[in-house]
């Protein structure tokens, strides 16, 4: 409850005094200091991520790190964020990389944005909601040019989900009443 009211200092003292802690406890702490939406809170949240496996024999999971994701970003830090990713102990999910590709959309960071798209575009390549969010950050930051490509790049068959797959215009195939070219407009 402290920690949802951004009373940290009672919420880490009642915090340290836990006989046990898990994940929703650590969660609930990282939480909030998000909540606080103060510089030094991703600076604390990461002094919690190590001091997990060394104070509290804990291995911090990939639930520990998608908060601490999530912190940096709400408070703007998405580069910190990105080094916090590819130093993680393990593989980064989807969900990780969408965290951070919405923040970089939220602080209008284009650049760490297009490495957050292309890692989540290698690890989900199926889901066109990606390049929804890759486009609409460019768009966002002016770069206009750039806001079509993600969808241009994605209209192959590997990358097009069902829904998406009706979205692309094909001619329609010649009948033998109409065998004029599609692009004349005689088969309309």
């Amino acid at each position: 409850m402290y920690s949802k009211c951004a009373e940290l200092e009672s919420a880490r003292k009642v915090f340290d005094e836990m006989p046990q802690r898990n994940v929703v406890t650590w969660n609930t702490m990282i939480n909030g200091l998000a909540i606080k939406r103060a510089w030094r809170a991703g600076i604390a949240g990461k002094e919690l991520i190590r001091a997990m496996p060394s104070e509290y024999k804990i291995k911090p999971r990939l639930e520990h790190y998608g908060c601490l994701v999530d912190l940096l970003g709400r408070c703007g830090r998405t580069r910190e964020a990105l080094v916090l990713i590819e130093g993680m102990p393990m593989r980064p999910t989807a969900t990780i990389w969408g965290a951070l590709l919405s923040a970089c959309r939220n602080n209008g960071d284009a650049e760490v944005g297009e490495r957050a798209a292309t890692k989540l575009m290698e690890v989900e390549p199926e889901n066109s909601g990606n390049f929804v969010l890759m486009a609409n950050l460019y768009a966002e930051t002016g770069r206009w040019e750039e806001a079509e490509k993600p969808f241009i790049n994605s209209l192959s068959p590997a990358n097009l989900d069902d829904g998406f797959k009706q979205l692309a215009v094909r001619p329609p195939a010649p009948t033998a009443a109409c065998t004029s070219s599609w692009s004349s407009g005689a088969c309309a």
